[in-house]
C-alpha cells in the first residue's frame, strides 16, 4: 500500500465519527486526505499520473465538495433528530390525552401499536439500505418519491412506537 492510500484505506469508523460530531474542521481535513486517496486508489491512470509527478489532486475542490456534504449531512442529522422529537411529543400528548379520556391501553392494543411502529421503521431502514437507484442528486422524481415515503413510514413508525408507551404509563 503506497503512503498516500493510507487515509482511504486505515481510516479509523470511530475517530472520522467523533471528529465529525464535535471538530467538524478536523474531519473535513481528514476527509480531504480521505477523498484524495479514495479517488487515486480507484483510477489506476490517475494514480500513475500521479506516482510519476504528472498529475496533483485538486485539493481546494475536493475541499469545497468535502464542506458542502458535511454541512448536508449534519443539518440532515439535526433536522431527523428534530422530526423524532416532535413525532415524540406528539405521540406522548396523544397518549397522555387518550389514557386521561378513554383509559389504560389494553395489552393487546399496545402490542399491535408497538409491532406496527417498529415494523414501520424497519420497512423503511431495509427499504433505504437496499435502494441502489441513485441519479440528479437525489432531485429526479423517482428519488424525491422515495424519500417522502421513507420519512412518512419512520415518522408514521416513531409514532405509533411512542403513542403506545405513552398510552400505557
Amino acid at each position: 500500500m503506497e503512503e498516500f492510500e493510507r487515509p482511504y484505506k486505515k481510516v479509523s469508523a470511530l475517530k472520522a465519527v467523533v471528529l465529525f460530531l464535535f471538530r467538524r474542521k478536523a474531519f473535513e481535513a481528514m476527509a480531504v486526505k480521505h477523498d484524495t486517496a479514495w479517488i487515486l486508489s480507484g483510477s489506476p491512470d490517475l494514480r500513475k499520473r500521479f506516482l510519476n509527478g504528472e498529475y496533483t489532486p485538486d485539493q481546494e475542490s475536493t475541499r469545497d465538495n468535502v464542506e458542502k456534504r458535511t454541512t448536508a449531512i449534519l443539518k440532515s442529522l439535526r433536522a431527523s433528530g428534530l422530526l423524532v422529537l416532535l413525532s415524540a411529543l406528539g405521540a406522548g400528548a396523544l397518549g397522555w390525552y387518550l389514557h386521561r379520556v378513554v383509559g389504560v391501553l389494553p395489552s393487546w392494543l399496545n402490542t399491535l401499536l408497538q409491532s406496527l411502529g417498529a415494523g414501520c421503521i424497519l420497512w423503511a431502514t431495509i427499504w433505504e439500505l437496499g435502494w441502489n437507484v441513485r441519479s440528479f442528486g437525489g432531485e429526479s422524481l423517482p428519488e424525491r418519491v422515495h424519500y417522502w415515503i421513507f420519512r412518512t413510514l419512520c415518522v408514521f413508525g416513531t409514532f405509533l412506537f411512542f403513542l403506545a408507551f405513552s398510552w400505557a404509563a
